[in-house]
């Protein structure tokens, strides 16, 4: 609700490291994450699950929400 999103769950990012991951990607501070290749990420657990099917170097598609409006970005992961 505080984010005035048409959905209620998802990984909100407080902040994105200069040169990392998800910098590369395009994330920025106080997107949503609402997806990780095929697994709906609902909590940082499920982040943390879905990240770890995956190896360094592969690249995931990532579905956020940024400005109301969801999108997706490609990831290679560090």
């Amino acid at each position: 609700d505080s984010f005035n999103l048409p959905i209620d769950y998802g990984v909100g990012l407080r902040e994105v490291q200069g040169g990392s991951a998800a910098d590369k990607a395009g994330l920025q501070p106080g997107d949503i994450i609402v997806k990780l290749a095929d697994i709906e990420i609902k909590t940082s657990g499920d982040l943390f699950r879905a990240l770890s099917k995956h190896r360094a170097g592969e690249k995931v598609a990532v579905e956020y929400y940024r400005d109301g409006k969801r999108d997706t970005t490609e990831l290679t992961l560090g």
